[in-house]
């Protein structure tokens, strides 16, 4: 038997085993289950909702602060504020997490499709939504790990303003101001943000501190045209610099540089929605949009433009109570543009795009009161390579509020980038040339959880999973035989396997969160005949997170502490000498902080990171932030 089925045979019977004495549940939708809001209990996979209040109450600065220590969620972050954050969720990718912000994927097409959680705005957010698991058959490439959809905050009631400012240490400075509400049919709600800091020192040698500046706008209305149709309408805007560091090549280890990236980021729908009795419709359009433009000693070194349209048209049938059937046809169109400067290696300057259309089928069965089952599968027709076929199907069991119990199995895909097809330079194999002839990777996986509600609606629960991974892209291949490096599909499957726990609760006035997670990463080592851990997965993740009102609610106390297990990266040393793996060591990052009302507008807020002033590091030679001290206060209108 295997080790997963071992952990889940146990699961089942410890879940059995313990009485359910919930009074009462209370229910969370979810956006991310099926192709239209349905209530978490009916989702057949591990899901995971974070909602306003648990962010306000957490008092995390940065959505990275939010998500670390969740369930089979491990961060890169190579810095501090601002630095490029990527996740890996199960094990998966960078690139093998869908993000979806109020339904847009907002993945850069330019970065291989992953997604900076650095330039993400908590401060205004309404909820998060963490999908684990393969779900490209509802949401398309990429969603190899899971999906996290971010919804962010809406307009509704009399108007209403905030202004927010912090300040801290790093000459670290955020600005806000917001403005929401509703007028007859419409509800409006807009946002501006300012955050900037010096930053810190990232490398091992040097003082120079890598800054950071984000401008960010966002803009939702919405429009009831009838009591049965409505259209909507959002964008959200972001204008950036980081600064970076750059390689000592006699160490090759960061050294201080004066490197920086200049980011743009667009997304942005309209939508239109109308409910007739049994039937329901959608159709859009979105576009994302991303430039990165990085300059080096002042100079242009090069850059990436890309943007994404899609167009859908979705038609739901609510045939019976908690049953309904989904159609829905997509097109999306992806444009990548490289600029640089033309040297002797060759021409990096491009201009490529690709149109992928899709069919997406969902069926949401109530096959009884205690049973439901989950049906849904995609085809995408793409334009420059392989077409592709991802599906998944679940069964959930709830024999009352308090007990849920699921099983899902499904395959999903994720299409070769651009760079990876069509290499960086258009008229030369240095240091990088394509391969046209990849075929999308696709992972097949199955899991099987539960949540239980205990004595004093604490809420357990647990998950365990198997993923293999098959077509594997290799983007650094050196073909010996051509003297080039390229990127192919790699012979043999990873492997991912884990499980999950997580605890929720109260004890006295105080909201206890627990999580733990266990991950084994293998990928096939290079001779083909074993198999080597994966880089930078631990295998051992959790989180505790403390909350406690005080003054008679007008304060908050609140503790988050993260571990991050050891997990391994490649180091590579000046040349002629081989890239080393290297062991990156556990740490746990501990945050605390206050919230105070003095008024019932004006509210006082504290924070304190990094409580321990910890080293430790995410990226091979790239030192994490040391402890920070933040001041602010906001006021509401």
């Amino acid at each position: 038997m295997s080790s997963v089925s071992k952990w889940s045979v146990l699961a089942l019977a410890v879940g059995f085993s313990i009485p359910v004495i919930a009074d009462e549940a209370i229910e969370k939708i979810s956006v991310l289950g099926s192709r239209i809001p349905i209530p978490t209990s009916k989702v057949a996979g591990s899901v995971s909702v974070i909602t306003q209040d648990q962010i306000e109450q957490s008092g995390a600065f940065s959505i990275v602060d939010l998500l670390r220590g969740q369930n089979s969620l491990a961060f890169s972050q190579s810095g501090g504020k601002g630095a490029v954050a990527e996740l890996r969720l199960r094990g998966s990718e960078t690139n093998h997490v869908l993000v979806l912000v109020d339904g847009v994927a907002i993945n850069d097409i330019g970065q291989g499709e992953l997604v900076d959680f650095s330039q993400l705005n908590l401060s205004d957010i309404e909820k998060i939504e963490i999908l684990r698991g393969s779900q490209s058959a509802l949401w398309g490439s990429g969603a190899v790990g899971g999906v996290i959809a971010i919804t962010t905050q809406k307009g509704s009631g009399d108007t209403k303003a905030k202004i927010s400012a912090m300040a801290g240490n790093h000459k670290s400075k955020k600005v806000q101001a917001k403005v929401s509400g509703a007028a007859s049919d419409v509800n409006y709600a807009f946002s501006a943000s300012l955050f900037d800091t010096n930053g810190t020192n990232i490398s091992q040698q040097g003082d120079e501190d890598d800054g950071y500046q984000s401008v960010q706008l966002s803009s939702s209305l919405g429009w009831q045209v009838a009591k049965n149709q409505r259209i909507d309408f959002s964008i959200q805007h972001q204008d950036a610099t980081t600064e970076f560091d750059g390689t000592d090549f006699n160490t090759g280890l960061p050294a201080d540089a004066d490197n920086y990236t200049d980011i743009l980021r667009q997304t942005g729908q309209l939508s239109w929605s109308g409910d007739f009795d049994q039937w329901q419709y959608k159709a859009g359009v979105q576009f994302n949009r991303n430039e990165n433009d990085t300059f080096a000693n002042q100079q242009p070194n090069g850059a990436n433009h890309s943007d994404k349209r899609k167009f859908y048209l979705q038609s739901t049938l609510q045939y019976a109570e908690l049953s309904h059937v989904t159609v829905a046809l997509e097109q999306s169109t992806e444009n990548f543009v490289q600029y640089g400067a033309v040297t002797d290696y060759g021409d990096p300057n491009r201009d490529l795009s690709n149109t992928v259309k899709s069919l997406v089928f969902n069926l949401q069965h109530s096959i009884s009161k205690q049973f439901s089952l989950t049906a849904s599968a995609r085809y995408d027709n793409n334009d420059t390579y392989d077409n592709a076929t991802s599906y998944n199907a679940g069964l959930v069991y709830t024999p009352s509020n308090d007990y849920r119990l699921f099983v899902n199995a499904g395959k999903a895909v994720k299409n070769p980038s651009f760079v990876e097809r069509f290499g960086y330079y258009a008229t030369s194999s240095f240091p990088f040339v394509g391969n046209p002839d990849l075929s999308p990777e696709e992972s097949v996986s199955i899991e099987m959880g539960g949540d239980i509600y205990l004595a004093n609606n604490w809420l357990w629960g647990w998950s365990a999973y198997s993923a293999e991974l098959e077509d594997e892209i290799n983007g650094y291949y050196y073909d010996a035989v051509n003297f080039v490096t390229t990127a192919v599909n790699k012979d043999g499957k990873s492997k991912r396997k884990g499980a999950e726990t997580s605890l929720q609760g109260q004890i006295g006035l105080v909201n206890v969160a627990l999580n733990y997670s266990y991950l084994d990463a293998d990928e096939p080592d290079a001779a083909g005949d074993g198999y080597i851990e994966e880089l930078r997965r631990p295998s051992h993740t959790a989180g505790l997170t403390l909350s406690t009102p005080f003054a008679s609610d007008a304060g908050n106390l609140f503790l988050h502490a993260s571990y991050q297990g050891t997990r391994t990266d490649v180091f590579y040393p000046p040349y002629p000498e081989p890239q080393t793996t290297v062991k990156l060591s556990a740490y746990t990052l501990v945050n605390i902080g206050a919230q105070y009302k003095l008024t019932p507008s004006l509210q006082l807020n504290a924070r304190l990171e990094n409580l321990f002033d910890h080293d430790y590091q995410d990226v091979y030679g790239y030192a994490g932030a040391g402890r920070g001290v933040y001041l602010g206060a906001s006021y509401s209108l």
